[in-house]
């Protein structure tokens, strides 16, 4: 598949985003400071009782202060995209990138050049690539993380931040923080801190829980859209 900008990117930060928890639900964890084991158990199990979500996000480069930079990082979106996911199926659109799951399959538009990528999903896979909500439900066993997490802000909300390292070193990020909003645990913030250094930081502009599930021809790419588009069928 050709690369495209962000495209990698788009990817890797949907799929952090297509799996998130509405509500925490034990008091216990808004105490002052709570032990990150606490709030990494509770969320994964959150996020297995959710039926579906919905989500609007945006992506911007995280630039350090310095003599180009006018402030500690960039406010201008590269772009803002919508997430929504159920289960192993999900879906993805933002300007440069279309990607549908069904939970058995997967296909990936780059809508520049209008290919279209068609890969098998490995739904038992936890690597945030291949399995959002895997990804999410096994953060305390594939990284390591503070006993103790820190306090923050985000656009006037008070959050709890997470640091995870992974403890496979073949990912393609070094280290992912997470910014949950503390008593409603809400995710606010993602940061991601590529191998290159790079550093790139999701705001959850909008997330909404969904009680009623869609049919999976939803999370199919459409048939009717084929025509034009050049396809590599990798299953």
């Amino acid at each position: 598949m050709k690369k495209n900008g962000f495209g990698e990117l788009n990817i890797v930060f949907a799929f952090i985003l297509s799996a998130i928890t509405l509500f925490c639900p034990c008091a216990e964890l808004c105490a002052q400071n709570p032990k990150t084991s606490d709030i990494v158990r509770f969320l994964t199990e959150t996020i297995k009782t959710m039926p579906a979500v919905e989500m609007d996000f945006e992506l911007i480069q995280d630039k350090p202060a310095g003599k180009n930079n006018s402030s500690s990082r960039g406010d201008i979106p590269l772009y803002k995209g919508v997430v929504q996911a159920q289960g192993n199926s999900y879906k993805l659109t933002n300007p440069e990138l279309e990607l549908y799951c069904d939970g058995y399959t997967k296909w990936i538009l780059n809508i520049s050049s209008k290919e279209l990528v068609i890969v098998p999903n490995d739904a038992t896979a936890t690597d945030i690539v291949e399995n959002p909500l895997g990804f999410l439900t096994s953060l305390n066993k594939g990284y390591e993380y503070p006993f103790r997490v820190f306090s923050g802000s985000r656009s006037g909300k008070q959050i709890w931040v997470v640091d995870l390292t992974p403890l496979n070193k073949r990912l393609a990020y070094k280290s992912i923080s997470v910014g949950i909003e503390k008593n409603t645990y809400i995710p606010r913030m993602i940061k991601y801190l590529a191998k290159d250094g790079t550093s790139y930081i999701i705001n959850i502009t909008r997330f909404e829980k969904q009680n009623s599930v869609r049919p999976k021809e939803y999370f199919q790419f459409p048939a009717s859209r084929l025509k034009g588009l050049e396809v590599n069928d990798m299953r």
